[in-house]
């Protein structure tokens, strides 16, 4: 300690100048290394920098559950929560990050380091960061209702809609699993309730794009993958450009099934009056 070959904080020791590695103790055997009194603040605020620069921002309990995640844990308890915001309120004391007074969002402050980009961060991790925009649509679940904690069909006619807007417009990106404030939640709620497993999930999906838009138009035009984000997956649904118009048959505000037009403005998708559909049609299709 006297010749500074070791740094201590608090009753953890580091080598100076290591590079701070986030650790996935999803697969640690040993109870006491999983428990929060045993996670270093530096590795806690590490994991917080690379949640805040990839998001550019977020709030107390984002960082919270993403870091929680980040180092292998399901659940985020009270006493996890507890460490893990020490951690945040020293590296703000320390001016690693900051709070933003219009919002509460905390970001990256004047110290920390000028390298921003995080090597660790996978392709998924990289779109998120982008925020919703005309390409790029994120849902929570496909048919897991949040709020009731029930099965909602209608949640699936969102991503429908959402599709059919992308194809209409000139293509996109829908990632299900991921909340609109940019938290990577996964899809554990949707594999329940739609057999248990990704398999059976796939293929709900499958059924639901083909009833809908046709098999040929699901074989040219959209792409399904399940990319894995630490230890979470996502459904990652590309949609390509349609070469002529695309509608889909849903409900009504009256409940009467009917032909509809969807069109992305902005970060949203749109439905079209007849009048409109004919002008955009002859715009975008001609």
């Amino acid at each position: 300690m006297r010749q500074q070959r070791l740094e201590k904080d608090g009753k953890f020791l580091s080598l100076p100048g290591a590079s701070i590695k986030v650790r996935d103790r999803s697969e640690v055997r040993s109870i006491g290394l999983r428990r929060p009194e045993m996670l270093p603040p530096t590795e806690l605020r590490q994991a917080a920098l690379q949640v805040i620069a990839s998001n550019f921002g977020a709030t107390d309990d984002q960082i919270a559950l993403a870091v929680s995640r980040a180092l292998g844990f399901k659940s985020t308890s009270s006493q996890i929560r507890e460490v893990i915001q020490k951690a945040l309120d020293r590296g703000i004391s320390e001016q690693l990050f900051r709070r933003q007074e219009e919002d509460g969002l905390v970001v990256l402050g004047s110290a920390a380091p000028e390298d921003r980009v995080i090597s660790n961060q996978t392709p998924v991790e990289k779109l998120v960061a982008e925020g919703e925009h005309a390409q790029l649509e994120f849902k929570q679940t496909l048919r897991w209702d949040v709020d009731q904690k029930q099965h909602n069909k209608a949640l699936e006619e969102v991503v429908i809609k959402t599709i059919a807007a992308f194809a209409n417009g000139i293509g996109g990106t829908l990632l299900v699993g991921v909340r609109d404030d940019r938290v990577i939640v996964g899809l554990e709620a949707d594999f329940r309730c739609t057999g248990g497993n990704r398999d059976k999930f796939e293929l709900h999906l499958t059924n639901l794009i083909t009833r809908h838009f046709g098999q040929v138009f699901a074989a040219r035009k959209i792409k399904v993958t399940f990319p894995v984000v630490r230890e979470m997956q996502v459904c990652r649904i590309e949609v390509r450009r349609a070469s002529g118009p695309v509608f889909v048959t849903l409900g009504d505000k009256r409940g009467h099934s009917a032909e509809r037009f969807f069109v992305r403005s902005g970060n949203s998708s749109h439905e079209l009056s007849p009048s409109q559909v004919t002008e955009y049609v002859k715009e975008r299709f001609r």
